[in-house]
């Protein structure tokens, strides 16, 4: 079987739907959007179901460092969905 050569352990069919979650919120997918696509009714099932990566919380981390340094010149909203992309992170 594929899984015992990969030497995957404790797979689950089911984990594919964390793996989803998680690569849309990656490409910048809203909650919302990956809710409904994952049939959530409830947008807290879908923060359980995303996973923030290495490579988004260091993205996240990049974007605040350029807010605070004036790097970049954000409207209100594009700060406010960094915060929420460093607080998701943290």
């Amino acid at each position: 079987m594929a899984l015992e050569e990969a030497k995957i352990l404790n797979f689950r069919f089911h984990d594919l739907r964390h793996t989803c979650a998680t690569r849309f919120a990656d490409a910048g997918i809203n909650f919302a959007a990956i809710g409904e696509i994952l049939g959530h009714s409830d947008i807290r099932t879908t923060e359980r179901y995303s996973h923030a990566t290495e490579k988004a919380k260091r993205e996240a981390m990049q974007k605040l460092v350029g807010i605070e340094t004036g790097e970049q010149v954000l409207s209100k909203s594009k700060k406010k969905e960094n915060r929420q992309a460093v607080e998701l992170a943290c």
